[in-house]
């Protein structure tokens, strides 16, 4: 059974691998724009909620039954596929939303004398993912003012309808059977 799950990849503890996180930090914060005021100290435009993300550390050991490398490629293939997945921790997804792998990035690395990869720790950065956006287009400036004020009246909406509808048929039953 699986500790957490992203996508295609989990978080276990077995008799034959070890595959699990730590050092997990959040973060949250608000857009903001200051606006310079003559005379007097500037003010501050809410635009509204930022994106959310967080952040884990994966210690990669091959005496824990893992290769290193593999794993490595597989985040990394994670990443490249751009794909928006729920997390989830004991079956159930982190803040009910989406996530998208957004870095890795590996340290700490040990290689034996034939050159193998037998440790490393990655650092995975994941990006609350909301909806799909759309490749900014040069525009006049009349359209830029309209567009603004359309996107400050927006608020943070979380799509937590389909979280469900995105897990393969395995993990809704893994979901049913968590108590």
């Amino acid at each position: 059974m699986y500790l957490a799950m992203f996508g295609p990849k989990g978080f276990t503890v077995s008799s034959e691998k070890v595959v699990t996180f730590d050092e997990f930090g959040l973060e949250s914060g608000l857009d903001t724009e200051t606006q310079e005021s003559k005379d007097k100290k500037p003010s501050t435009y809410i635009k509204g909620a930022g994106l959310d993300s967080f952040s884990i550390k994966v210690r990669l050991e091959a005496e824990l039954g893992i290769k290193p490398l593999e794993q490595i490629e597989s985040w990394m293939q994670v990443k490249d596929e751009a794909k928006a997945y729920p997390f989830l921790i004991k079956g159930k997804p982190l803040m009910n939303t989406k996530w998208i792998l957004k870095n890795v990035s590996v340290n700490e690395t040990n290689f034996d004398a034939a050159g193998n990869l037998f440790s490393a720790t990655l650092t995975l950065k994941f990006e609350e993912f909301v909806k799909a956006g759309s490749k900014k287009e040069e525009s006049t400036r009349r359209s830029k003012k309209t567009k603004a004020v359309k996107s400050s009246k927006s608020t943070k909406q979380k799509d937590t309808t389909s979280v469900y509808n995105v897990l393969s048929p395995s993990q809704k039953a893994d979901l049913n059977r968590i108590k």
